[in-house]
C-alpha cells in the first residue's frame, strides 16, 4: 500500500488525541496566556480564526511544525520550548511570574529593534553578574544614611 493512502485514511478515522499532542497544546496555551496574548490575538497574529487557536490548544487538531514555529516567533520564544520532552521526560511549561510577563509585555512594545537588542544585551550582562555587583544593589558601605537622624 501507498504510505500517502495510509495517512489519509488514518485521518479521516476517530484515532484517539495523542497525549504528546495534548501537552504540546498545553504548552502553547501557558506560554500564550503568560505573555499576556488571548486566542484573538494569537489567532490575528497567525492569519486565522480564534477558533483554530481554540482547536489546537484542546490538542482537537495537531499543529505542524512550522505552525509551531510560527506561533512559537510570536510569541517571542524558541519552539523547542513548546515540545513536550526535556531530558526524555514529558514536561509542560513553568508558570512565569507575575513581573515576568510585565516585563516581557513592556519589552514587546518597544518598536525599535535596536533598542530591545541594546535591553536584552544589558539584562545578560547583568544575569551573568553576581547580585551584590548589579545596577542598583549597594554594598554595605554604600548605603545611604538618607533619612536617618543626626546623632
Amino acid at each position: 500500500m501507498n504510505n500517502y493512502n495510509d495517512t489519509r485514511d488514518r485521518m479521516k478515522s476517530k484515532d484517539p488525541i495523542n497525549p504528546l499532542d495534548v501537552i504540546i497544546a498545553s504548552n502553547v496555551k501557558s506560554a500564550r496566556t503568560a505573555r499576556g496574548f488571548t486566542q484573538a490575538d494569537l489567532a490575528e497574529a497567525l492569519g486565522l480564526t480564534f477558533q483554530q487557536v481554540q482547536k489546537y490548544e484542546s490538542g482537537k487538531n495537531r499543529i505542524s511544525a512550522s505552525r509551531l514555529v510560527e506561533i512559537a516567533r510570536i510569541l517571542a520564544m524558541e519552539a523547542s520550548e513548546l515540545l513536550p520532552t526535556h531530558g526524555g521526560q514529558t514536561t509542560e511549561l513553568p508558570q512565569q511570574s507575575a513581573q515576568s510577563t510585565r516585563l516581557l509585555q513592556h519589552f514587546q512594545s518597544i518598536p525599535d529593534e535596536h533598542i530591545r537588542e541594546s535591553i536584552l544585551s544589558l539584562v545578560k550582562r547583568l544575569s551573568a553578574q553576581g547580585p551584590s555587583s548589579q545596577v542598583g544593589a549597594a554594598s554595605p558601605n554604600q548605603r545611604s544614611t538618607h533619612g536617618r537622624a543626626a546623632g
